[in-house]
């Protein structure tokens, strides 16, 4: 498939047909990740991108029985109200 791509200020835009980003499974708004090797763009959904766990997975892990607890962080430094 033959696409161009344009100058838009200081970066290049290049547009991409909604049936590749289906095919690829790439949502509008998903996080992408983009490297360049060996003269190619490689474009790939990031699986977690702010960090190496997901909420999901660490709520899984506790335990059933979890009840949290009020914890007691000392006096107040700053203007908050309590």
């Amino acid at each position: 498939m033959l696409i161009k791509s344009k100058k838009c200020k200081k970066v290049i835009d290049i547009k991409i047909p909604v049936e590749t980003l289906n095919a690829a499974q790439i949502s509008e708004d998903d996080p992408l990740d983009i490297q360049a090797e060996k003269g190619r763009i490689i474009i790939s959904p990031m699986e977690n991108p702010r960090g190496k766990y997901k909420i999901e997975d660490i709520v899984k892990r506790m335990p059933k029985n979890y009840m949290p607890v009020e914890m007691d962080w000392g006096k107040s430094k700053g203007k908050e109200a309590w």
